[in-house]
C-alpha cells in the first residue's frame, strides 16, 4: 500500500500519508486498501473475525486527506457556534450517500495532544445490508482536511465497536 506505513507492526500502529497514525487491534484481521480518488487519498481498513474457518465483516475504519473536497469542513471554520449548521450539511450530504435512519449531536475536542481540533459526527445507517452505526472524525491538520471515518454494526458486536472507539481515541498526528 502506497498510502501506507507502518509504524509498529506489533503493536498495529499505522500512518496513512505519513500524516495520521491510528492503532489498529490486534483482535481483528485487518485488510487495508489504498483509496485514491480525485477528492479523496487515504486508506480503509476493513476488519474481520474469524469464525468457524471463516472471515465475517465486521466493519472498517478509514483515514483520508479530503483537502481537495470542498464540501469537506475546514476545522479552523468549525465552532461552537457554527457546528449545528456544519453537521447540517454533512447530515445532508450523507443522506444522499447512504440509507440514514438517525443523527446524533456532534462533538467539538482534540487528540491527544491537546491542540489538534476534531469533530465527531455520529449517524445510524444502513452498511452491508444491515443497522450500522458511523463515526466521522474531521481533524484539524494545519494546511489539509483529514477525515477518520469508522462504522460497524449496531447490535451484537461489542467488543468490535470498542475496538473502533479505542482506534479513534488514539488518532495522532505523525
Amino acid at each position: 500500500m502506497k498510502n501506507v506505513s507502518s509504524l509498529n507492526t506489533d503493536e498495529h500502529v499505522v500512518t496513512v500519508l505519513e500524516k495520521i497514525s491510528i492503532h489498529l487491534s490486534p483482535e481483528y484481521k485487518w485488510h487495508g486498501t489504498d483509496i485514491d480518488t480525485e477528492l479523496h487519498t487515504g486508506a480503509i481498513f476493513r476488519g474481520f473475525e474469524e469464525r468457524e474457518d471463516k472471515e465475517e465483516y465486521l466493519g472498517y475504519v478509514l483515514i483520508c486527506d479530503v483537502s481537495k473536497d470542498d464540501d469537506e469542513p475546514d476545522m479552523n471554520d468549525v465552532s461552537e457556534e457554527n457546528v449545528f449548521s456544519v453537521e447540517q450539511k454533512l447530515k445532508d450530504e450523507l443522506s444522499n450517500q447512504v440509507p440514514l435512519i438517525e443523527t446524533y449531536t456532534p462533538t467539538i475536542g482534540t487528540v491527544a495532544d491537546g491542540t489538534t481540533r476534531l469533530m465527531s459526527s455520529f449517524a445510524k445507517i444502513i452498511d452491508a445490508d444491515r443497522e450500522a452505526l458511523m463515526t466521522s472524525v474531521r481533524i484539524g491538520v494545519p494546511g489539509q482536511k483529514f477525515i477518520c471515518v469508522a462504522c460497524y454494526p449496531s447490535a451484537g458486536f461489542e467488543n468490535f465497536e470498542k475496538s473502533v472507539q479505542s482506534t479513534i481515541d488514539s488518532i495522532t498526528i505523525a
